[in-house]
């Protein structure tokens, strides 16, 4: 699957989580601090990266390892069950670019 298609699957949840079509969840902490909606929480994971690649450039390798800890960090704080393929996707990506 190439970085396109990733980016594509990616956007889909952060449109879901947005509309209210993808569900998550909040711990008693999160609420408590008042992090924000998760949506917006995911923008700011998925932004840096997507900006650039909306702009045509490609992003570094550590631009990329980065965006995937951050979307294994949310999958695991929200229970975001629909990142697991796009997270599968980006670490093969990820491993092909080793190769």
């Amino acid at each position: 699957m190439n970085l396109n298609d990733i980016c594509r699957e990616i956007l889909v949840i952060e449109e879901g989580l947005d509309c209210g079509t993808i569900e998550f969840t909040c711990d008693k902490l999160s609420s408590a601090m008042k992090c924000g909606h998760p949506a917006d929480i995911f923008s700011g994971i998925i932004g840096e990266v997507f900006w650039g690649i909306q702009a045509g450039q490609q992003p570094e390798k550590a631009q990329l390892e980065e965006l995937l800890k951050g979307l294994k960090r949310f999958k695991r704080s929200f229970k975001v069950k629909e990142l697991s393929k796009p997270i599968k996707d980006l670490t093969a990506y990820l491993s092909e670019l080793d190769t």
